[in-house]
Order: structure tokens, then C-alpha cells, then sequence
């Protein structure tokens, strides 16, 4: 499993959706192009939220994982 290395971390621990979904889009708007986001989050529904949203934006997805009942996602910022 290839190891991706963030360049912001963004938790989101405990929240529910669509927050997590929100505060990824205004976190993004303050990276540079083709900067790693992390988001960590608990809410079953942000990997469907986050891929819902993903699909109106040019953002990239590169991973979405899920361990200890925590879901992470890692992100490239569109250029």
C-alpha cells in the first residue's frame, strides 16, 4: 500500500454530513495546486458524500481508507 504524505491535515472527527463535506471544500481553497489534503472522519456517509462532491469539482481522489472505524481520504488540489 503506497504510504501518501500530506500536506494539510484536516479532522473531522465526530462530525456529521455534510460538514465534513464543507469543510473540505473551504479547507481546498486554501492549498496550492497539487497539494496532498488528509481529511479524517467518523460519519459513515462522507466517502459517498465526499464522492458526490468530488464528481462536480476537478479535485483527485487518491485514496479512501478505512481503519479503526475512523475513514481517511487523501486528496490532490486541482491546478
Amino acid at each position: 500500500m503506497e504510504t501518501l504524505v500530506p500536506d494539510k491535515v484536516l479532522d473531522c472527527w465526530g462530525l456529521r454530513c455534510p460538514i465534513p463535506v464543507r469543510r473540505t471544500a473551504e479547507t481546498i481553497r486554501t492549498m496550492s495546486p497539487d497539494q496532498v489534503l488528509q481529511v479524517i472522519a467518523t460519519d459513515d456517509w462522507f466517502g459517498p458524500d465526499l464522492e458526490a462532491w468530488l464528481k462536480r469539482q476537478t479535485h483527485q481522489l487518491l485514496a479512501l481508507r478505512e481503519r479503526n472505524g475512523e475513514i481517511h481520504a487523501y486528496l490532490r488540489v486541482a491546478g
